[in-house]
């Protein structure tokens, strides 16, 4: 019976591990007339590993990447027809709602498009704000007794106590 209660634990945990590090990306599929394309066939890239994922746009141009793990990724969009489109440097953060959204152009000559993303991507689907703090950034802080809860006076909309002696302990 123990040893059911220690896989079942180490089942639990991994499944939460797995689920606190994935984001999703969508978006529409349209035509410079502003249509919606349906089948687009849309594959996103992930840069560091080279996991590419393959979806459909469906009946309303919209495609959807549920469960991607967190990285940068290259998102190209194809249809008979048209110019394929592609955006780089997509940077998908752990529980992040991306949303990116293609125009294609028709295509007289076979030709490839790509977009180098240079202005950030929006969450237009919450209202929540959220932040990652990384690695490299905790490090180089000084952080008062290594304190992780200090570092929520890094995020956007924290009003916590600002001086010492109101510290979170």
């Amino acid at each position: 019976m123990t040893k059911l209660k220690v896989w079942f634990l180490a089942f639990a945990t991994a499944i939460c591990l797995m689920a606190q590090s994935t984001g999703s990306l969508t978006g529409v599929v349209q035509d410079s007339q502003g249509s919606v394309i349906v089948g687009a066939e849309v594959t996103a890239e992930n840069s560091a590993t080279g996991l590419r994922l393959p979806t459909t746009a469906n009946e309303a141009g919209i495609y959807l990447f549920p469960s991607l793990p967190v990285g940068e990724y290259r998102v190209s969009v194809a249809y008979a027809g048209f110019r394929t489109k592609v955006k780089s440097a997509i940077r998908l953060q752990i529980d992040q709602r991306l949303t990116a959204n293609f125009e294609l152009d028709v295509a007289g000559v076979q030709t490839q498009v790509q977009v180098e993303s240079a202005q950030a991507l929006l969450e237009t689907t919450t209202s929540t704000l959220t932040q990652v703090v990384e690695t490299r950034r905790i490090n180089d802080l000084p952080l008062n007794g290594r304190n992780v809860l200090s570092l929520l006076g890094l995020q956007a909309g924290y009003s916590g106590p600002r001086n010492s002696d109101q510290a979170i302990s």
